[in-house]
């Protein structure tokens, strides 16, 4: 590995063609390249994965209670 390379992408992609990173979802493990490393090492996750998991349904309450509070939320801007 090139110890001076001042890309850390591609100082990653190097590193990971001698060792493979995977990433699981949630219900999958995929490989992932040298962007999606760097991803989660600045945010905690790639936005791949963010996407991923907002689609997950039990992160969505939809009660009578939640629905009304945004009916008079959307009620009180229209004013």
């Amino acid at each position: 590995m090139n110890v001076d390379e001042s890309n850390p992408e591609k100082k990653v992609t190097e590193f990971i063609n001698f060792l493979p990173m995977l990433a699981y979802d949630g219900s999958t493990m995929r490989q992932i390249n040298a962007q999606d490393i760097l991803d989660i090492a600045m945010a905690g996750t790639s936005a791949t994965l963010l996407a991923k998991r907002w689609e997950y349904a039990l992160l969505v309450n939809v009660d009578n209670d939640t629905l009304q509070r945004l009916m008079v939320q959307s009620l009180s801007s229209l004013r």
